[in-house]
Protein backbone atom coordinates (compact mmCIF):
# COMPACT_ATOMS: atom_id res chain seq x y z
CA UNK A 1 0.00 0.00 0.00
CA UNK A 2 2.84 2.11 0.59
CA UNK A 3 3.20 2.78 -3.54
CA UNK A 4 0.15 3.68 -3.88
CA UNK A 5 0.70 5.88 -0.39
CA UNK A 6 3.80 7.83 -2.59
CA UNK A 7 1.66 8.12 -6.26
CA UNK A 8 -0.80 10.17 -4.00
CA UNK A 9 1.44 12.13 -2.34
CA UNK A 10 3.42 13.05 -5.49
CA UNK A 11 0.10 14.40 -6.99
CA UNK A 12 -0.76 16.25 -4.16
CA UNK A 13 -3.57 18.02 -3.57
CA UNK A 14 -2.90 20.31 -6.83
CA UNK A 15 -2.25 17.17 -8.55
CA UNK A 16 -3.89 15.36 -11.36
CA UNK A 17 -7.59 14.19 -10.55
CA UNK A 18 -6.57 11.25 -12.24
CA UNK A 19 -3.98 9.96 -10.66
CA UNK A 20 -5.36 10.96 -7.08
CA UNK A 21 -8.23 8.82 -8.33
CA UNK A 22 -5.99 5.93 -9.83
CA UNK A 23 -4.14 5.83 -6.33
CA UNK A 24 -7.25 5.46 -4.48
CA UNK A 25 -8.38 2.69 -5.95
CA UNK A 26 -5.18 0.67 -6.25
CA UNK A 27 -5.36 1.25 -2.77
CA UNK A 28 -9.01 0.36 -2.12
CA UNK A 29 -7.98 -3.00 -4.07
CA UNK A 30 -5.14 -3.66 -1.91
CA UNK A 31 -7.21 -2.78 1.31
CA UNK A 32 -9.79 -5.68 -0.19
CA UNK A 33 -7.01 -8.02 -1.16
CA UNK A 34 -6.16 -7.97 2.55
CA UNK A 35 -9.40 -8.38 3.85
CA UNK A 36 -10.59 -10.87 1.81
CA UNK A 37 -7.29 -12.98 2.72
CA UNK A 38 -7.94 -12.19 6.53
CA UNK A 39 -11.44 -13.60 5.75
CA UNK A 40 -10.50 -16.40 3.70
CA UNK A 41 -7.90 -17.44 6.73
CA UNK A 42 -10.50 -17.06 9.42
CA UNK A 43 -12.92 -19.47 8.10
CA UNK A 44 -10.52 -22.24 7.21
CA UNK A 45 -9.74 -22.21 10.09
CA UNK A 46 -12.97 -22.29 11.77
CA UNK A 47 -13.62 -25.00 9.03
CA UNK A 48 -10.36 -26.99 10.12
CA UNK A 49 -11.61 -26.73 13.81
CA UNK A 50 -15.29 -28.26 13.17
CA UNK A 51 -14.04 -30.75 10.88
CA UNK A 52 -11.07 -32.22 13.57
CA UNK A 53 -14.12 -31.97 16.01
CA UNK A 54 -16.29 -34.17 14.17
CA UNK A 55 -14.17 -36.38 13.35
CA UNK A 56 -12.90 -36.69 16.89
CA UNK A 57 -16.74 -37.47 18.22
CA UNK A 58 -17.33 -39.75 15.29
CA UNK A 59 -14.11 -41.89 15.45
CA UNK A 60 -13.47 -41.86 19.57
CA UNK A 61 -17.41 -43.02 19.91
CA UNK A 62 -17.05 -45.59 22.14
CA UNK A 63 -21.07 -46.19 22.35
CA UNK A 64 -20.69 -48.47 19.10
CA UNK A 65 -18.35 -51.29 18.09
CA UNK A 66 -14.77 -50.98 16.60
CA UNK A 67 -15.81 -52.18 13.62
CA UNK A 68 -18.63 -49.23 13.14
CA UNK A 69 -15.59 -46.95 13.91
CA UNK A 70 -13.48 -48.50 11.37
CA UNK A 71 -16.56 -48.47 8.82
CA UNK A 72 -16.92 -44.44 10.05
CA UNK A 73 -12.92 -43.96 9.29
CA UNK A 74 -13.28 -45.47 6.12
CA UNK A 75 -16.44 -43.07 5.41
CA UNK A 76 -14.33 -39.67 5.70
CA UNK A 77 -11.24 -41.13 4.10
CA UNK A 78 -13.55 -41.62 0.85
CA UNK A 79 -15.42 -38.00 1.38
CA UNK A 80 -11.83 -36.76 2.07
CA UNK A 81 -10.21 -38.05 -1.12
CA UNK A 82 -13.46 -36.38 -3.33
CA UNK A 83 -13.01 -33.04 -1.54
CA UNK A 84 -9.36 -33.24 -2.37
CA UNK A 85 -10.42 -33.92 -6.14
CA UNK A 86 -12.87 -31.41 -6.79
CA UNK A 87 -11.96 -28.44 -8.78
CA UNK A 88 -13.37 -25.39 -9.33
CA UNK A 89 -16.61 -25.12 -11.72
CA UNK A 90 -15.10 -23.68 -15.30
CA UNK A 91 -15.40 -19.75 -15.82
CA UNK A 92 -14.90 -19.56 -11.94
CA UNK A 93 -11.40 -18.10 -12.62
CA UNK A 94 -11.58 -14.77 -11.25
CA UNK A 95 -12.25 -14.92 -7.47
CA UNK A 96 -11.96 -11.47 -6.65
CA UNK A 97 -14.43 -10.05 -9.15
CA UNK A 98 -17.25 -12.54 -7.52
CA UNK A 99 -16.42 -11.95 -4.14
CA UNK A 100 -16.69 -7.95 -5.02
CA UNK A 101 -19.48 -8.54 -7.07
CA UNK A 102 -21.19 -10.61 -4.07
CA UNK A 103 -20.12 -7.50 -1.43
CA UNK A 104 -21.79 -5.17 -3.58
CA UNK A 105 -24.86 -6.88 -3.94
CA UNK A 106 -25.10 -7.90 -0.25
CA UNK A 107 -24.51 -4.07 0.70
CA UNK A 108 -25.77 -2.21 -2.32
CA UNK A 109 -28.69 -4.09 -3.10
CA UNK A 110 -29.27 -4.98 -6.95
CA UNK A 111 -28.33 -1.15 -7.90
CA UNK A 112 -25.16 -2.08 -7.42
CA UNK A 113 -24.52 -4.73 -9.54
CA UNK A 114 -25.38 -2.59 -13.02
CA UNK A 115 -22.35 -0.78 -13.30
CA UNK A 116 -19.88 -4.16 -14.72
CA UNK A 117 -22.43 -6.12 -16.41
Amino acid sequence: MRSADAEAKKAGPGGDASSNEAAMQKRQADVLNHVMEAIWNASALDIESTIRKVCDKVLHDFAVSKEVRGRRARGLEVLGKIFQEVKAPEGKGDRMRDVEEAMRKAFMGDEGSDDES
